[in-house]
């Protein structure tokens, strides 16, 4: 049987650009996502199954993805090799003042760019542990280290969720999964920013391809990230990668042998 891999937010974008790239590299993927295949943007390749392949999973519910996971790992738990976390709610389409953000609006963009990766890997890292091999590729954002104005909401939770994946990664020093971040170097042409600017604005051609990140993805895939375990890398619109952080800047001097590393049993 194939390997298996999740793709988070696969119905447009970043995400769906990988889950194809990810179907033509042999991988059985599954896509997660609130919309339909019958509405995106791009329809998927005829060997991929809608009916088997697709799971309606709204990411603002925690009990809902629990409850998705855990009945997809009782089907295919064993195939699992790859999680790619690109889900994501950028809380507006325009930027605005924090006080005209409401306490929905900011639950809403943690549940879904941070809570849902966090249950999303406290469920699959188990999995990938007894399976003896596992990746995680979560895709950030520029604004987890700039923030700027008119974005707190998203800033502050991309910004959590490199803090997320950077301590995961240090106490799953000991087991067999790999934990490599990518985010654009600039803006990237996807339907969600194509909202955000008018009709035909000719600086979306200035702007990366969701597809620039599929050099950065064969790269990693060529030893399921053992080479970049930890890191953060930058992607250009030529789908060149760039170190932001590695794992080794980032320890401290408590280490996870310190405090107890993750430990899975088979």
């Amino acid at each position: 049987m194939n390997k298996s891999a999740i793709v988070t937010g696969g119905s447009s974008g970043i995400g769906h650009s990988i889950a194809l790239q990810l179907i033509e590299l042999g991988f059985n993927v599954f896509i997660l996502s609130r919309r339909p295949p019958s509405e995106w943007d791009e329809k998927m390749p005829s060997c991929w199954n809608a009916d088997t392949n697709w799971i309606e999973v709204d990411f603002t519910s925690t009990q809902k993805l629990e409850k998705a996971i855990e009945s997809w790992l009782s089907v295919y738990g064993n195939t699992l090799s790859l999680l790619v976390h690109s889900a994501i709610d950028y809380g507006a389409n325009s930027r605005r003042p924090f006080s005209n953000i409401s306490i929905e609006d900011w639950e809403r963009v943690f549940k879904v760019n941070v809570g849902a990766l966090f249950v999303l890997c406290q469920h699959l890292v188990p999995q990938m542990s007894k399976n003896g091999e596992g990746l995680i590729i979560p895709i950030s954002s520029e604004v987890a280290y700039n923030s700027g104005a008119g974005r707190m909401d998203y800033a502050a939770s991309k910004a959590a969720a490199k803090s997320l994946v950077h301590s995961l990664a240090d106490e799953a020093h000991n087991l067999p999964i790999q934990i490599v971040s990518l985010l654009p170097e600039g803006m990237v042409n996807t339907p969600g920013i194509q909202k955000r600017r008018e009709k035909g604005d000719p600086i979306l051609n200035e702007y990366a391809k969701a597809s620039s990140f599929r050099p950065a993805i064969e790269s990693i895939l060529f030893d399921m990230g053992r080479r970049h375990h930890g890191n953060v890398y930058s992607v250009n619109m030529h789908g060149a990668m760039s170190k932001v952080e590695s794992q080794q800047s980032l320890m401290s001097n408590v280490t996870s042998s310190d405090i107890g590393a993750l430990h899975y049993e088979s």
